[in-house]
């Protein structure tokens, strides 16, 4: 097998990055390399190494590439029909570009956060004063500048006006702004963890839960993602007149309805349809 050039080696190396941003697994990744390249599977495996390394020690070069790919899923978000926007499909289609921005997102913010922020903090921390940092900690969780104040260790008396004075103290500000965006990402995590829930409670099917004869199916079987839809479980007991014991269990579901109602309200896709238009009738008397 001939040996790589480097301009190739350098495109393969390129290549894998790409996959890395992709979440591809480390044996799919190379997979592709050999599938393409024809290269032998020890090589690939060099070349993913290399890859992990290069995308490593290069910062810009991260940012560069998540950049890139950001600007694409934005621009097929943007090229979606407004009609597919609305089935199904397209709600599918939606969720997945919106999940990858918010992964790639968040990564290219860690890397700016990251490059600018380590050392940088740093020295906004030695520069504060013990109550100051006590201050700022507590002020990114009640954002109550009084309160923050008082459990810091300020004189009740003079809270508000020492409250006021550290928000606008250039030092305490920056770093209680570097906190606020720490939780201002893991919000975004959050929010996205939401609509993915959502999705599962509109995409459930009734017949997820039924077996043969129009029986429950034992919940205790079903994958843990496959039961989220299920919000409550009522056994009933009857006994006969003949001393017959009946069971039923009745299983209560989410609104799946309501739930794509929240996913188009999400995507915006109700904004056409609230415009009501008016239609004129003319009357005519005779």
């Amino acid at each position: 097998m001939p040996e790589l050039n480097p301009i190739e080696r350098s495109k393969i190396v390129r290549a894998a990055m790409e996959w890395i941003i992709d979440d591809y697994a480390t044996t799919d990744i190379i997979t592709k390399i050999v599938a393409t390249w024809k290269t032998s599977e020890q090589e690939a495996q060099q070349i993913l190494q290399d890859a992990k390394a290069e995308w490593n020690k290069n910062d810009d070069l991260q940012e560069q590439i998540l950049s890139r790919r950001i600007e694409s899923f934005k621009k097929m978000k943007r090229g979606m029909d407004e009609k597919e926007k609305k089935t199904p499909f397209g709600i599918n289609v939606l969720i997945n570009l919106e999940n990858s921005l918010l992964r790639l997102e968040m990564q290219l913010n860690s890397i700016k956060f990251y490059k600018t922020s380590q050392e940088s903090r740093k020295l906004k921390k030695e520069q504060l004063t013990e109550k100051q940092l006590a201050f700022s900690q507590e002020y990114v969780k009640s954002k109550n500048a009084k309160q923050s104040a008082i459990t810091a260790g300020y004189s009740v008396r003079t809270a508000t006006e020492q409250g006021s004075r550290l928000l606008h103290t250039p030092h305490v500000k920056a770093y209680i702004d570097d906190l606020l965006e720490e939780i201002r990402r893991e919000a975004q995590v959050d929010a996205q963890m939401a609509l993915n829930e959502l999705k599962i409670l509109a995409d459930y099917n009734i017949q997820d839960f039924i077996v043969e004869g129009n029986q429950i199916v034992d919940l205790t079987t079903l994958p843990k993602a496959k039961t989220k839809p299920v919000v409550g479980i009522k056994s009933t007991e009857v006994i006969t007149k003949d001393g017959e014991v009946r069971r039923t269990t009745e299983l209560k579901l989410a609104d799946k309805k309501g739930a794509w109602v929240d996913l188009n309200r999400h995507f915006g896709n109700f904004k056409e349809d609230n415009e009501q238009k008016v239609i004129k009738i003319k009357v005519t008397k005779k």
